[in-house]
């Protein structure tokens, strides 16, 4: 009676393990998840600033080489920007990455 009692603790000891790593699997997803939207969220909201601006200089009453110069002035901020921001996801995505191998890791390991 006791052997069959222990076994069924120990099996219930494993699913619960089971459901835990399952529950955390879950949650790093919808992480991700959120990161992404954010990520193409933050994208698009730069691009289209750039294109609304692009299209406002373009229909304001300038000279020729006015225009140009702010055409000019508008993609080089709009570029950096971009920069800026590609090197932030860069980061993160490999941070997450690492946090990621460590977790898998610790899972293999039994921790």
């Amino acid at each position: 009676m006791w052997i069959k009692l222990i076994k069924i603790s120990a099996y219930g000891l494993a699913i619960k393990q089971i459901a835990d790593q399952v529950a955390s699997v879950r949650e790093e997803r919808q992480s991700v998840r959120r990161r992404y939207r954010n990520t193409n969220l933050a994208i698009g909201m730069t691009v289209g600033a750039a294109l609304g601006t692009t299209a406002a200089l373009m229909l304001t009453p300038r000279t020729g080489r006015q225009a140009r110069q702010a055409l000019a002035r508008q993609a080089n901020e709009t570029m950096g920007h971009i920069r800026q921001r590609a090197s932030r996801v860069k980061e993160h995505a490999h941070e997450a990455w690492d946090e990621r191998k460590e977790v898998r890791q610790a899972r293999r390991a039994g921790c």
